[in-house]
């Protein structure tokens, strides 16, 4: 995901955000709530360190 956000390459950039989604289990899954999905981003970017 770091090397599609520095090469400004969405393709492989929103792949991967969808995997991260995907392989979360559905029993702490929240669909109808923004916030979660906001903190999984945010998450993923932190990590990213971007």
């Amino acid at each position: 995901m770091r090397r599609a956000i520095l090469n400004n390459d969405l393709k492989p950039f929103i792949t991967q955000t969808k995997s991260i989604f995907a392989s979360i289990p559905y029993d702490i899954f929240i669909s109808d709530l923004e916030a979660y999905y906001h903190s999984i981003l945010y998450i993923a970017f932190r990590l990213l360190g971007v």
